[in-house]
């Protein structure tokens, strides 16, 4: 075999990252379309823009773990074609809706194959020489013909039947469980596609990137990754993210298509909520009014003399191994190469064993020399000697327990094609868990809701039955609205000052002022803020918002399927109480429809609204109109409802209560906000803080409002608490991995006091172990601070949260200085914290919090962060104490996504 350059070559040597080498042949087809048609957007950038259009006649291409690499003339090199995307998707989003005509479907045939994940079986002696054989193994057949030489014929004989016994079992387990991933990986169904402008019925292999097919409710099982034209649909991705909670999916924007990276197997969250991915499972599927296409799509389906005009329609992103399931596939046949230092250990005692061996080997050689013995005789009691230094046993014991390990994974349903790495799970010293609904039960039990007496300034009692809520706004407190402007920051530290202390009737000027809280009502929070979708009369989605709105009592109404804008306009006679008017006060005569809206919740008891004024007397409803799905990144869902005749829109918002406190105005947070979040998460209790404010506004201009627009200048409404309990195994099992000296880690993004509190709970924190949780607080400096007060030091090994404050006491204010602060205080006891420099246990004389937190309302969140970051940077740069400290073997450091 010769060297030849890539363009002639007959085969082609790859190299991965790994140092790992394979030869692929190389196989030439005709072609006839454009290098643009086989490159797709990459051709209209950099220096070849100006040949996308030229014509190729023949391809070259090889596949490499089912990659699928393609010959690019002019760069003479080969490139993968996983991040193909066509050029029409960003020039002229619209024309997708058109489909593939034959003459350029037969061209992408021929780049990306059919449409499946057809996994080659590999031969029994591929299997033997990856899987099952290795150095051990010629040793030991060697030592089984040294011991045949020697007349040791049974030991022999059994050594080869328990070792051949092994690697037949291995082998057929292996062969078993590659069959039973290859039938769970291939998977086809019939689609409807869109061919040259009719809609044709095909196999799913068939489809091809720039497909438009159709989403029927008899497909189960989504066979390639496509992005949603038209349509509302919920997927359960468990498949991909192991959580079983479904998933809305919107229709994308033809902006969408500028953001798209197909390179990588999966998207951001801005993108992905418009993309179906491959082997997903289709819940529900609905018809809704037409996609970004707009009448083209329209008219298009009139030429075709359908009676439908719209459809829940799809377009084909990446087909086979390209798409998400074929990476997951992928990745599961050819893993990443990991060197266990459980290898090198192994090697090594057998390179020093097999050098002692050596040794002997020639010691006993020279012995039997002077001894007078023959050839034949040296040579086999030298080998033998070697054979009981290095034992030829180890093989065999291997294949044995690795058959009965691979016979207790098959019975609970765990498959393994690669039984070398069932020895390493042996030397297994760290396992990582999710919280809830791993060492929690999967559910969550609503205890309650706590909320807000703007009167007292304070948390109310706790309802424990959330349906038992005042229903409405009118219930809630009437303040004036000259009672909810801002008196600073001391409110919500909990001061001095706060709404209680003011004097109502005195005229007060304020930087910010809060709106009526009165508009609000903790009950619509519950019933409108979630993303719960009804499928065939069940209530479905996360299983925290399907436990919360379950806790109102309420029912959830969806709109039926809409053919188009008119028709799902005249639907609303029929159907008005799934389509709430979203008119402003006074811009529509009340009965008139103007837009449906995705979802309506209603009390049980209340009557159902309908244009003619048959529904009742008793009507009482609530529209969804606009949802922004939970973020991880802001830790924050939120919803714009109306309500029924009401003259504006109610937006309410729920997420991490050190998230939403920052968005809502400092007076309508209670003075008893961190102590009540305190006293909940330390019972092992998940809190959600509810906020919202009333908005007067347009349908137009709602729609094109941006999500940082709906979610600021909030009111603080309450907590929802939630109870977690611990699986009733959870403790047992942690308890024997403690016993096998197996550390245990939980991964969690709830409050961090509520995860010390399940730690606690499941004994992976000890009970007499101290946690310090660092909280940053405000300090007012107005003078360089002593040295005892720097240093946090008492004589009698004290914290005094007074020497602080000292310096703030002494020298009059106009040098002040706002600075943060960092305080590490033990989640049980406040009084015990750690001092801020040494970090070392002290005892406060007095409580930090209270006694170092000052208002000031020039200090903003951005001088907070700069001085944290600048604490931390500080911690980071060990000095000899803090050595000491990290290297004694005292302290675990617990790293939060807060």
């Amino acid at each position: 075999m010769e060297r030849a350059p890539l363009g002639e070559a007959d085969f082609a040597v790859v190299v991965d990252e790994f140092g790992a080498m394979s030869i692929e042949p190389i196989c030439r087809r005709g072609y006839g379309g454009t290098l643009e048609s086989i490159f797709g957007a990459l051709t209209r950038k950099g220096p070849l823009n100006g040949r996308s259009d030229d014509v190729v006649r023949s391809l070259s291409m090889f596949t490499h773990r089912y990659y699928r690499f393609v010959y690019h003339p002019y760069l003479e090199k080969f490139l993968p074609n996983t991040c193909w995307m066509d050029s029409a998707w960003t020039r002229c989003p619209a024309t997708m809706r058109s489909g593939l005509g034959y003459d350029i479907r037969n061209l992408r045939r021929t780049i990306f194959g059919e449409n499946n994940i057809d996994i080659k079986e590999r031969s029994i002696a591929r299997i033997l020489f990856d899987e099952v054989l290795n150095p051990f193994y010629v040793f030991q057949a060697g030592s089984v013909i040294l011991w045949c030489f020697d007349d040791y014929y049974y030991y022999a004989s059994c050594i080869l039947l328990i070792s051949a016994s092994g690697i037949v079992e291995t082998l057929v387990e292996t062969r078993r469980n590659a069959r039973k991933i290859r039938e769970m990986a291939h998977f086809t169904c019939p689609v409807r596609v869109l061919r040259d402008g009719a809609w044709r019925n095909d196999s799913a292999e068939e489809l091809l990137p720039g497909d438009v097919f159709e989403l029927q409710p008899s497909m189960r099982v989504l066979p390639c990754d496509a992005v949603l034209l038209e349509g509302d649909c919920i997927v359960n991705e468990s498949m991909l993210t192991g959580e079983s909670v479904p998933v809305a999916k919107v229709p994308v924007a033809p902006a969408v298509f500028g953001k798209m990276r197909l390179a990588s197997s999966t998207f951001g969250s801005d993108i992905a909520k418009h993309v179906l991915f491959s082997g997903t499972k289709l819940v529900r599927v609905k018809k809704t009014s037409l996609g970004f296409g707009g009448n083209r799509w329209l008219d298009l389906e009139q030429r075709t003399g359908l009676s439908a005009p719209a459809k829940a329609t799809a377009m084909v992103l990446r087909t086979g191994f390209n798409t998400t399931k074929g990476a997951l596939i992928r990745s599961i046949l050819f893993p990443r190469p990991n060197k266990f230092k459980f290898y090198d250990d192994s090697f090594r005692f057998i390179g020093v064993l097999a050098g002692i061996a050596v040794l002997g080997f020639l010691a006993s050689i020279g012995n039997f020399l002077r001894l007078g013995l023959n050839a034949r005789i040296i040579t086999v009691r030298a080998l033998d000697l070697i054979t009981v230094v290095v034992p030829p046993a180890l093989p065999a014991t291997m294949s044995i327990g690795v058959s009965f390990a691979l016979a207790r994974l098959r019975k609970r349903h765990i498959y393994c094609i690669s039984p070398t790495r069932i020895n390493v799970c042996g030397k297994i010293n760290v396992m990582c868990f999710d919280k809830t609904g791993t060492l929690t039960e999967e559910g969550l039990d609503v205890l309650g809701v706590c909320a807000v007496d703007y009167d007292a300034c304070k948390f109310a009692e706790l309802q424990e039955n959330p349906h038992q809520l005042p229903i409405g706004p009118a219930s809630a407190p009437s303040a004036p609205s000259s009672a909810f402007s801002s008196v600073g920051s001391s409110y919500a530290m909990g001061l001095p000052g706060g709404l209680a202390d003011l004097d109502r009737s005195s005229s007060m000027t304020a930087p910010r002022r809060a709106m009526d809280p009165s508009k609000l009502c903790a009950l619509h929070a519950l019933a409108t803020c979630h993303a719960v979708k009804l499928v065939d009369g069940k209530l479905v989605g996360d299983p925290l918002d399907v436990k919360m709105f379950e806790s109102t009592g309420w029912v959830l109404e969806e709109g039926e399927d809409h053919t188009g804008a008119s028709a799902g306009l005249s639907a609303l006679a029929g159907h008005a109480s799934a389509s709430v008017v979203a008119d402003v006060a006074g811009s529509r005569p009340v009965g008139k429809p103007a837009m449906p809206v995705p979802a309506v919740v209603r009390p049980p008891h209340s009557d159902r609204f309908t244009l003619d004024g048959a529904g009742g007397i008793n009507v009482y409803e609530l529209g969804i109109i606009r949802t922004f799905d939970f973020s991880a990144s802001l830790r924050r869902q939120s919803v714009v409802a109306k309500r029924l005749g009401a003259r504006y829109n109610e937006v309410y918002v729920k997420g991490a209560p050190e998230a939403i406190r920052e968005l809502c105005f400092s007076d309508t947070i209670p003075r008893d906000f961190d102590r009540t979040l305190l006293e909940y998460t330390n019972h092992g209790y998940r809190v959600i803080a509810l906020a919202g404010k009333s908005l007067k506004m347009s349908w137009p201009k709602l729609q094109r409002l941006k999500r940082d627009a709906v979610e600021q200048d909030l009111i603080f409404i309450g907590f929802l608490v939630f109870e977690n309990k611990l699986k009733p195994t959870t403790a047992a099992v942690l308890d024997e991995l403690r016993g096998a000296k197996i550390r245990q880690i939980m991964c969690t993004g709830d409050n961090v006091l509520t995860a010390i509190s399940v730690g606690r709970e499941c004994r992976m924190v000890p009970e007499d172990m101290r946690v310090f949780v660092p909280r940053l607080i405000r300090r007012k400096e107005v003078a360089p601070m002593p040295v005892a007060a720097t240093n946090g030091r008492g004589l009698n090994g004290s914290y005094s949260a007074s020497s602080a404050d000292e310096a703030s006491s002494n020298g009059g204010s106009k040098s002040g200085d706002v600075r943060a602060m960092v305080v590490w205080e033990d989640s049980n006891d406040e009084m015990r914290v750690l001092d801020p420099y040494t970090l070392e246990p002290r005892v406060a004389t007095s409580q930090v919090r209270e006694r170092l937190v000052t208002s000031d309302l020039a200090e903003t969140s951005e001088e907070m962060e700069r001085q944290q970051q600048m604490y931390f940077s500080w911690l980071h740069n060990y000095t000899d104490v803090d050595m000491s400290l990290a290297t004694s073997g005292n302290y675990c450091v617990a790293v939060t996504g807060e």
